[in-house]
């Protein structure tokens, strides 16, 4: 299996995330063990760090230094959320909340909250 030009990886049973420039492509794996490529969503940023939160609602969330972005890809059309941020989401300490809002650390003591 090859993913040409593809920087951060996530996946989740059969389905794995990449990016690949600035684009986040969705592929699916079949019984042959052959990669389609199932959705796309295009940032005018790109990406650097992706990890897949299955509780509560099954969410991408991917980041570099300024921005951060949230894809419920259990809902095909669930809108792509994308926040700026004034500083690097440590994507590992990032919580999804029901209502699809992330919390992220900020500092020492502090969180930031980014809403839908």
């Amino acid at each position: 299996m090859n993913l040409k030009n593809s920087t951060a990886v996530a996946a989740v049973g059969r389905t794995l995330f990449a990016v690949q420039g600035k684009d986040v492509a969705r592929y699916s794996l079949n019984d042959s063990g052959v990669l389609a490529e199932t959705g796309k969503v295009t940032f005018d940023w790109q990406p650097s760090s992706l990890r897949i939160s299955t509780n509560p609602t099954g969410t991408l969330l991917g980041a570099d230094s300024q921005n951060l972005f949230s894809w419920s890809y259990n809902d095909s059309k669930a809108e792509v959320l994308d926040w700026p941020t004034d500083r690097a989401v440590d994507l590992l300490k990032a919580s999804v909340l029901t209502d699809r809002s992330v919390l992220a650390p900020a500092g020492e003591y502090g969180v930031d909250e980014y809403l839908p």
